[in-house]
């Protein structure tokens, strides 16, 4: 019998994915909960709002405990764009080298990793979601104070 995430929905409905992970011992989350749960752990601690007693997660201890999905945020002239990868500096590189969809006209030659955070498809989906209102094309959105601030956030 598996273990299922105690996370729920908006409060509605339960996760019921398998659980990669327990939380205080007690409690298991699934590989995207986890990832959100740390992110805002993490920007808690930043705005120090919460104290550390111990270090948090970071993006190289995920990478050596084999969890490698991470959701990048690239910038490119005035766009950002959100997407996710295992591996997101080579996923710089190829978005260097013009092989992804881009807005008409956007140089992406010069694109500059800003930030990262783990996290996969799903994690993705809920930030395409939460900056909806930002979207120029695709995985590419404006560049904005909100969007920023919220980058700013978890490369702190």
């Amino acid at each position: 019998m598996s273990i299922t995430c105690g996370a729920y929905y908006r409060g509605k409905s339960p996760c019921e994915k398998s659980a990669v992970v327990m939380h205080l011992k007690t409690f298991p989350l699934c590989k995207s909960h986890h990832a959100r749960f740390l992110s805002e752990m993490r920007v808690a601690h930043a705005q120090g709002q919460i104290e550390a007693s111990r270090p948090l997660p970071t993006l190289e201890g995920a990478r050596a405990q084999g969890d490698t999905q991470h959701v990048y945020f690239i910038k490119a002239g005035l766009r950002v764009k959100i997407g996710y990868s295992n591996h997101p500096d080579m996923r710089l590189k190829s978005i260097r080298a013009g092989h992804c969809k881009a807005p008409r006209g956007l140089d992406t030659s010069k694109a500059k990793l800003l930030a990262t955070e783990i996290g996969g498809r799903e994690r993705e989906t809920e930030l395409h979601q939460q900056f909806a209102h930002l979207r120029e094309a695709g995985e590419w959105f404006r560049r904005s104070p909100e969007l920023l601030s919220y980058i700013d956030s978890i490369a702190a």
